[in-house]
Order: structure tokens, then C-alpha cells, then sequence
């Protein structure tokens, strides 16, 4: 009987592959839909012991702490930080938020606070975040915060570097730990891959 199941690890190449189509065909919302499941995919996989106390996963850990690893090197700040200021502008505990907001609301809540993953304390800033269509990254300049002893920061990230990025840590994540996804398949069928992988398309 012809199986027509496909590796898991193919079907992500497939993800990886329409996500980048997405952003060439300039149809980045659709691509960051498909993009900000990258880091859930590969999270649960590399990083299993990352649980709640009653045993089951810790999505959003895992999600962040795969982002942070593979990704948060591109959103580190442009300068040398000094105590107070941001050492990335965007986190995996950001991206968590952005990803359950874009997916399950269809909507970007600028509502973010800053939430570092690392030991900076969140209470300095008042954050404002957008997403931006064709704009490069930026970091706003200092403005007059509600609080005291707090800096307000104004933060624009890039739609279509930000989904390339999360292809390129998962094409990267994906070559080094193929082996993972082997034992589990998909069963949608990829009739065009299917025709190439028994050599069908040269008859």
C-alpha cells in the first residue's frame, strides 16, 4: 500500500519554505502567522523538561526560552547598555505575548510591558511596542516617563525581519536536530515532494 506520510521534519523544511515565500510575495501578515509557531514547534522538542508543577508543559517557557537561544542575539540593543537601559528590546517572553495575541485574537496588543529574560529589572521601563510594515527596527528616544526613576521607550519591530529571522533559527534548528523529528510523520500529502522523492517527475 502507498504510504503517503512524510517525515515531521520535512513538513517543517515545508513550513520554513512557505513562511519565507510569504515574505518575498510581501504577504508578511500570512507569514508571521506561520512564523510565530516556530519557536512552539521546536521549544517542546529541545527543551522537554521545561514544565508546570502539575507535569504537563510549560508552553510559554519553552517557547520563550527556544527564542531567547536561537533569535534574541538579533534584537540585542544597537549600544553597549549601561545599568538602565535595554540590553534586548525584544524577548522571548514578548514574542510568547505577540504570538498569543497575533494567533488566537488576530490582533498585535502594543500594550506590552518590557519583560526581560534575563536578570534586568522590567520595573525601569514603561514600554511601547508596535509592529511595522516595510520599517526598519528602531528604539525610541528617551521620553518623559508617568512614574518616577522610570524610562519610557517607544519600540518598532520590523514584520519581515522578524519572520525571517524565526526561518533562519528554525532552517538552523531543524539541520541540527533533524533526528528528533524522525520518528514522527504527517499525514498531508505533499504530492509534488512525493513525485520528486520516487523519481516520478522524470517519466
Amino acid at each position: 500500500m502507498f504510504n503517503r506520510n512524510v517525515s515531521h521534519a520535512r513538513f517543517i523544511e515545508r513550513q520554513i519554505e512557505d513562511a519565507r515565500a510569504a515574505v518575498k510575495a510581501d504577504n508578511l501578515l500570512s507569514a508571521l502567522a506561520l512564523s510565530l509557531t516556530f519557536p512552539d514547534v521546536f521549544g517542546q522538542v529541545l527543551f522537554p523538561n521545561i514544565v508546570l508543577q502539575n507535569g504537563r508543559r510549560n508552553a510559554g517557557a519553552q517557547y520563550a526560552k527556544w527564542f531567547d537561544e536561537f533569535v534574541g542575539a538579533e534584537y540585542e540593543a544597537p549600544e553597549k547598555p549601561e545599568s538602565r537601559e535595554l540590553k534586548r528590546y525584544f524577548t522571548g517572553k514578548m514574542c510568547w505575548k505577540l504570538r498569543c495575541a497575533y494567533l488566537h485574537e488576530g490582533k498585535s496588543d502594543n500594550n506590552y510591558p518590557y519583560e526581560p529574560s534575563d536578570s534586568q529589572s522590567s520595573s525601569e521601563h514603561e514600554f511601547e511596542f508596535e509592529l511595522a510594515l516595510h520599517a526598519c527596527d528602531t528604539i525610541g528616544d528617551m521620553t518623559e516617563s508617568t512614574a518616577p526613576n522610570r524610562i519610557k521607550r517607544h519600540v518598532r519591530i520590523d514584520i519581515g525581519k522578524l519572520c525571517m529571522c524565526l526561518c533562519d533559527a528554525a532552517e538552523h534548528c531543524l539541520r541540527d536536530n533533524a533526528e528528533l523529528f524522525d520518528e514522527s510523520t504527517s499525514d498531508i500529502l505533499d504530492l509534488p515532494y512525493m513525485i520528486r522523492l520516487f523519481g516520478m517527475d522524470d517519466q
